[in-house]
């Protein structure tokens, strides 16, 4: 028994026409005959009376129909959710972030995909980039927001650049650049820095 058994059914039971199912699936009558005969040899019962003047459903027929009509509705139904998760649409989504990095924006990025994919959970963990790379890689994340890293991304990952910031520089208030307005990188090649690790947070 195939799908298109139970679709020509169907539209015979509503019709109660062999004619106008045919008109209505776009086929030739005889063959909305043979699949319903095909069909009824296949159960070994009688599903629908014929006559000259009409078509009616025998109880064994409207059994089944009520039956193909929730299988029917359930495949839409499958359908109809694979085609969601295919675009996107329906499912979850795990993403990477850092935490210093990602305060002023990602509100805003969230509220407007969740008001765009209300179907889709957001899922966020706060890594060091190279736990990202691991993740990602891992397929255990979606999407890792990164910041600037050094070199080309791992193979297999691909990086594109959706925010640009300035970088601030934190100075004691008595360090001989703390009055200025602007540091260039050069003026700051000689001085102490303090860095976020690169090694693995735990």
């Amino acid at each position: 028994m195939e799908l298109r058994h139970l679709r020509y059914f169907q539209a015979v039971a509503d019709e109660l026409s062999f004619t106008r199912a045919a008109t209505r699936l776009r086929v030739a009558q005889s063959a909305v005959s043979a699949q319903i005969q095909d069909l009824e040899t296949e159960l070994g019962v009688l599903l629908l009376e014929r006559t000259r003047r009409r078509v009616r459903l025998t109880a064994a027929g409207q059994a089944f129909n009520e039956a193909a009509e929730r299988i029917l509705r359930s495949v839409q139904e499958a359908s109809r959710q694979a085609r969601r998760i295919g675009q996107g649409e329906y499912g979850v989504l795990a993403v990477g972030f850092i935490g210093s990095q990602s305060h002023e924006w990602m509100p805003r990025v969230l509220k407007r995909f969740r008001a765009k994919y209300p179907e889709v959970e957001v899922t966020l963990t706060e890594m060091h980039p190279s736990q990202q790379m691991e993740a990602l890689l891992a397929r255990t994340v979606d999407v890792g927001l990164v910041g600037p890293i050094d070199g080309k991304p791992p193979p297999g990952l691909y990086l594109e650049a959706f925010s640009e910031e300035s970088p601030v520089v934190g100075l004691p208030s008595d360090h001989r650049f703390a009055r200025l307005t602007k540091v260039s990188l050069a003026q700051l090649k000689d001085e102490s820095f303090i860095f976020t690790s690169e090694k693995k947070l735990t």
